[in-house]
This record gives C-alpha cells, structure tokens and sequence, in this order.
C-alpha cells in the first residue's frame, strides 16, 4: 500500500515535470516567434520608412526644379525688359561719348 503511495506520488511528479516542460518549451517557441514577428516588423517598418524618405526626397527634388525653372524664366523676363530699356540709352550715351571725343559735345 505504502508502495503504491509512493508510486502515485513518483508518477503525479513526473507528469508534473512533464508538463513544466512542455510549458517552457512552449513558451520559447513563443518567445521565438514573437522575436521572428518583432523582427519582421521592424524590417518592414524601417523598408516603409526608407521608401517614404525616398518619395518625399523625389517630391522635394521635382518642385525643386520646377521653382528654378520658374526663376529662371521670371530672371529672363526681368532682364529682357531690363535691356530693352537701357539698349536705347546705350546707343545714345555712346553717340554722346563719340561726340565728346570728336570735339562735337
């Protein structure tokens, strides 16, 4: 009878460490997976990231050409009204030049 206590006993504590280590083996596929997951994540997260920064740097590097284009083109307008007003005065300061070294002026 005390055999069979004893037994029992024998057999209640190896299903006991049995299932402690089912329980950690568990838990460490667990633990690995939920790793695995936070890695993938973090890969996917940071590959979302860089293709942001990329499309934003491609926005950025379009309207940054389109303004200079812009300025390029209200520079070429400024100056064409520029020379259009100072050429005629040109032509006469340097008849008025010519004149002043001819004796004329």
């Amino acid at each position: 009878m005390a055999s069979d206590r004893i037994n029992i006993i024998l057999e209640a504590e190896s299903r006991a460490q049995n299932i402690d280590l089912q329980a950690k083996q568990k838990a460490d596929q667990i633990i690995a997976a939920a790793g695995e997951a936070a890695a993938e994540d973090y890969e996917s997260r940071i590959s979302q990231m860089n293709d942001s920064i990329r499309d934003d740097l491609a926005a950025f590097a379009e309207q940054d050409q389109l303004y200079l284009a812009e300025a390029s083109h209200a520079a070429e307008v400024e100056a064409n009204a520029l020379r259009k007003r100072v050429e005629p005065k040109i032509n006469i300061a340097a008849r008025r030049v010519a004149d002043i070294l001819s004796g004329k002026g």
